[in-house]
């Protein structure tokens, strides 16, 4: 819960650059409102916007508007403008012991889930995946964000409610399991394994993963699926959520083949709980994931996720 003299949000960009132009802005202008209304003070990072053509800044201007947030006493949280594809270029020049010391809630998807995890694990903190800026509050948010983050910034605690405006969550694989969340976007997630900043290897407990992501081919995609599988730390995984796979399912020539069959290829030998929940990833609205965190995945005749 964020006490009464941390009411102030930072907005940073940790990756891309924001587009200075008038869907930007429009975008810019909605998701500080929704803020702004629910009593929330906006503040954004001196490289908010970006001078780069495609980043916001350099590595070290991008790492040191995320430390100084965390930094920032008055700061109660820190929500990432959107994602990109170079938050990794960060991990080196963050200090996880300060970090560590002046937790807070940090918010992000896409390119940002390199970023959730690690500090998820490194500082022995929980993250949250489902939110940004730009696209979860400027473009997706309807009253259902709005009352998940109520929960979260004023009550300290995250529940599910399931939105009534997304499809049923399916079942692709019966079972149980318990773990720590992990996962994000498939891309970025992959871009950590066999890395020093390895999340299947820094957690070396239970985990639960999610996973998404946006425009990839279903080749690439079941490639990822079975990099993760033959992962040597796989055998701790104890469930999967497949999220949106914005701009995946209708590639030409692939139309016949889904995700969740992929899925079933991929890990159809295995006893682990599988479940389809698309309010998790782009270009939707999201349930607000906390990494790092413990939940529980049970598939039977219908899908149940619970925080614990």
């Amino acid at each position: 819960m964020l006490e009464e003299n941390k009411k102030k949000i930072k907005i940073l960009s940790p990756s891309a650059n924001v587009v200075d132009e008038q869907e930007g802005d429009e975008l810019i202008r909605k998701a500080q409102k929704i803020l702004s209304n629910n009593f929330l003070q906006v503040e954004y990072s001196k490289n908010f916007k970006g001078k780069n053509t495609f980043l916001s800044g350099t590595a070290e201007e991008r790492a040191r508007d995320l430390m100084d947030a965390f930094l920032d006493e008055k700061v109660g949280a820190i929500i990432s403008s959107q994602g990109g594809d170079n938050s990794n270029d960060l991990l080196d020049l963050l200090n996880y012991e300060i970090i560590a010391k002046n937790r807070k809630p940090f918010f992000g998807l896409s390119d940002i889930t390199v970023l959730l995890n690690v500090i998820a694990l490194k500082s022995k903190m929980t993250t949250y995946h489902g939110l940004d800026f730009l696209w979860g509050l400027g473009k997706n948010a309807t009253e259902y964000t709005e009352k998940i983050l109520n929960f979260l910034l004023k009550d300290g605690k995250l529940n599910i409610f399931k939105n009534p405006n997304t499809p049923e969550w399916k079942v692709i694989n019966p079972g149980y399991g318990e773990g720590t969340f992990l996962g994000g976007c498939l891309a970025s997630f992959c871009l950590l394994l066999g890395t020093k900043y390895d999340p299947l290897e820094l957690v070396n407990s239970p985990y639960l993963l999610i996973l998404e992501d946006i425009g990839e081919s279903k080749s690439i995609i079941k490639s990822k699926l079975t990099q993760i599988k033959q992962h040597k730390k796989f055998h701790l995984c104890k469930g999967i959520i497949l999220g949106s796979f914005a701009f995946c399912e209708q590639k030409p020539k692939e139309n016949e083949v889904h995700i969740e069959e992929l899925a079933r290829e991929v890990y159809g030998n295995s006893d682990i709980p599988i479940a389809r929940i698309e309010e998790i990833g782009h270009c939707v609205e999201n349930i607000i994931i906390p990494i790092g965190g413990k939940g529980r995945l049970e598939c039977k005749k219908n899908v149940m996720l619970c925080f614990l």
